[in-house]
């Protein structure tokens, strides 16, 4: 039981490096022009699945984990709006996030492109 609990953690965590990487990414091109490709890579990817899909595939393989380990959960929106929602008390929906996302995937792919040229 406890490994379901263990396996999602280690989901979340993996989620969050790469959201990190993400954002923390987009400054760091600025000082590291050999991290544009990979981050540019990154971001198109992850771009494309927002495009593609309703739900991130980390947050669906988290929400299964922690489904395995306590039947009563319920993840209410996405891997971002939980946890700002856990830790800091601000609530964004599904939609407002994914607009979000989008803007900031597209920002930053224009600035990498921008950066590469």
């Amino acid at each position: 039981m406890y490994r379901y609990r263990y396996m999602a953690n280690l989901v979340m965590i993996i989620h969050f490096l790469i959201a990190t990487m993400i954002i923390g990414g987009t400054l760091l091109m600025f000082w590291f022009r050999s991290w544009v490709p990979y981050h540019l890579a990154l971001v198109g990817v992850t771009m494309m699945h927002n495009l593609t899909s309703e739900r991130c595939v980390f947050t669906v393989w988290e929400e299964k984990l922690r489904k395995k380990y306590n039947k009563a959960f319920e993840l209410k929106t996405d891997f971002v709006g939980t946890y700002l929602s856990k830790i800091a008390d601000i609530h964004i929906s599904k939609d407002a996030w994914r607009r979000i996302s989008m803007v900031f995937n597209t920002s930053a792919i224009l600035l990498a492109l921008i950066l590469l040229i």
